[in-house]
């Protein structure tokens, strides 16, 4: 049993999979991050018209497929009749929108273990219940030691321990990019709500990390994982600083980057 989800040594997180190499959120992507060795990802789920939990980032598919609208607006049989991987490269025409079962059943097949952060957006419509769809699901898979869930909405972060008060939670932040918003944060990262809303851990971008800032939110026993860090210096700073995992869409170069860090303290 995972007994916990981040450790002593950074964890690598692929962003959406393995993105550079298939498109985002797909099936190929998660294939492709674990046959390269990471089973630590961040995904993003959204609630079809009927019910149905699906794997996309945006609340609409137009950037990541040949249809237009939202998700909530569609079945997820008409979702399947849109084209989501042909805008990444044609050797993707016509790949299908993943749901949640599908990953699920990905991850279950695989042998290796691996946290599945999965990002729950605010829901438009105000019901929130779409966190319950989500622990019931991955309970039905024997993957709940897995899950962590993050989101930008302490509410539903709430809500989902109201529901599952053993349910990992990870608090994202600062919100959409607002330099004022990102200042705030820096001088007065939100250790208090983190702590009243029972969150596990804490998810800043990347340039908000720092030592001190590490130093402070562990000790306040908080995890730390930052996203989404994808160069090297960037890598090295968050690393050095002590975060527990980083988000990333470049999986290789931050596992040679905590390969490289470690190596040289030995040196």
């Amino acid at each position: 049993m995972i007994k916990e989800l981040i450790g002593k040594n950074c964890m690598v997180m692929a962003h959406r999979g393995a993105n550079a190499y298939a498109p985002q959120n797909t099936m190929p992507a998660f294939q492709k991050a674990f046959d390269m060795g990471f089973t630590s990802f961040e995904t993003d789920i959204h609630c079809t018209k009927d019910d149905v939990l699906v794997v996309c980032h945006d609340y609409k598919i137009n950037r990541v497929s040949d249809g237009i609208g939202k998700i909530a607006d569609y079945s997820l049989d008409f979702l399947r009749t849109f084209d989501f991987g042909s805008y990444f490269n044609d050797s993707f025409r016509n790949l299908k929108i993943a749901t949640l079962d599908d990953l699920l059943n990905l991850v279950s097949s695989e042998t290796a273990s691996g946290i599945m952060n999965i990002e729950v957006k605010h829901p438009q419509n105000g019901d929130r219940t779409i966190v319950e769809k989500l622990i019931d699901s991955v309970k039905e898979h024997g993957l709940y030691e897995r899950l962590l869930i993050s989101s930008f909405d302490a509410g539903l972060l709430l809500h989902a321990k109201k529901y599952a008060p053993d349910c990992r939670t990870g608090l994202l932040y600062p919100g959409p990019p607002d330099t004022q918003n990102s200042i705030k944060n820096f001088l007065i990262p939100p250790f208090n709500l983190a702590k009243n809303i029972g969150a596990y851990s804490l998810h800043p971008v990347h340039n908000l990390i720092t030592g001190d800032f590490v130093r402070r939110a562990h000790g306040f026993g908080f995890k730390i994982c930052a996203w989404t860090v994808n160069k090297r210096k960037d890598l090295e700073r968050c690393i050095s600083s002590g975060v527990d995992a980083v988000i990333t869409d470049n999986p290789e170069l931050a596992r040679d980057t905590i390969n490289r860090l470690n190596l040289q303290k030995y040196i």
